[in-house]
């Protein structure tokens, strides 16, 4: 039986305006670091830091309720296709029903 999450904004440490949060990470520790928001913040939280927001996901349940595959249709598009005849057959450039997808 599959997880169930409820649709809700994602918790984050209040950032700072300017730094965002980057005082949330230890640079000696950064591991440690996201333990430690993970058991403030819970399974899925996200942090603001230089170069935009991250979320982060620290359970499993979670992390294979987003990994299910059932749930995810590859798009096609003429960029892709474009890039196909010149790449090649491969993951990206692979169709939705491909075994390389």
């Amino acid at each position: 039986m599959a997880a169930q999450f409820e649709s809700a904004t994602i918790p984050q440490p209040k950032p700072d305006p300017v730094l965002g949060n980057i005082r949330e990470l230890d640079p000696t520790a950064p591991v440690q670091s996201m333990h430690r928001l993970a058991r403030t913040w819970g399974p899925i939280y996200e942090l603001s830091l230089p170069g935009g927001n991250v979320v982060f996901i620290s359970s499993q349940a979670l992390v294979d309720e987003l990994s299910d595959e059932k749930r995810f249709e590859k798009g096609e598009n003429q960029t892709l296709e474009n890039l196909r005849e010149f790449a090649g057959d491969g993951l990206v450039t692979a169709r939705g029903d491909e075994a390389n997808w």
